[in-house]
């Protein structure tokens, strides 16, 4: 099974970490991966994590990364997911995830509700 490429850049002016995942996001390891980035996001930083690159979402993995988002919200990292498709952001609300954590079209959309959850 092909796994995603995770992109990681730190924006120190905006204090985000970035993460931008492109290709298939079908096993729910991969959302595992990015539960270990929680612990190192510094305490005064938000996490972005950018799915516009996405190809393929599973349920399995749907589910995986609403637990994410659990943990990201209970641990007090503040947690927005960034996805311009349309089809694919209305797949990420359906799974939920919009409860755990902001959703956006862009990352445009996304610093300014950085700042307002910072």
């Amino acid at each position: 099974m092909l796994s995603p490429l995770l992109i990681v850049s730190t924006d120190e002016a905006r204090k985000v970490l970035v993460i931008t995942v492109e290709g298939p996001f079908v096993d729910p390891r991969h959302a595992e991966t990015l539960q270990t980035v929680l612990p190192t996001v510094p305490e005064d930083f938000g996490l972005l994590v950018d799915l516009s690159w996405v190809d393929t979402f599973s349920e399995a993995s749907l589910a995986a990364l609403c637990g994410v988002a659990r943990d990201a919200s209970a641990s007090g990292v503040g947690l927005t997911i960034v996805c311009s498709g349309t089809d694919r952001r209305a797949e990420l609300v359906l799974a939920g995830l919009d409860r755990h954590a902001s959703v956006a079209a862009s990352i445009e959309h996304a610093l300014p509700m950085r700042g307002r959850a910072a």
